[in-house]
């Protein structure tokens, strides 16, 4: 899988991952914030957070800066009922 970055509006970005895992094939969608704080709401599945967090690195540089403050809020509900 690989995540698509574009910048939406000044400083917010979309990430979309396309999989074929789901009949017919769906593209989940996360945003990064990015300020003084970069904010990212990852709405997926965890099998993405590689892809995901990958496209977010690219923007942030956070692979060389472990400085840079960086927060994701995960929202994504998996399995079924317990």
């Amino acid at each position: 899988m690989e995540t698509q970055v574009d910048e939406i509006a000044a400083g917010v970005y979309r990430l979309s991952t396309y999989t074929e895992a789901i009949a017919g094939g769906f593209t989940f969608n996360q945003f990064l914030l990015v300020g003084d704080d970069a904010l990212l709401v990852h709405t997926g599945p965890r099998q993405l957070w590689p892809s995901v967090s990958a496209g977010a690195a690219a923007l942030l540089a956070l692979a060389d800066d472990y400085d840079r403050r960086f927060r994701a809020s995960i929202a994504a509900v998996e399995g079924g009922a317990r």
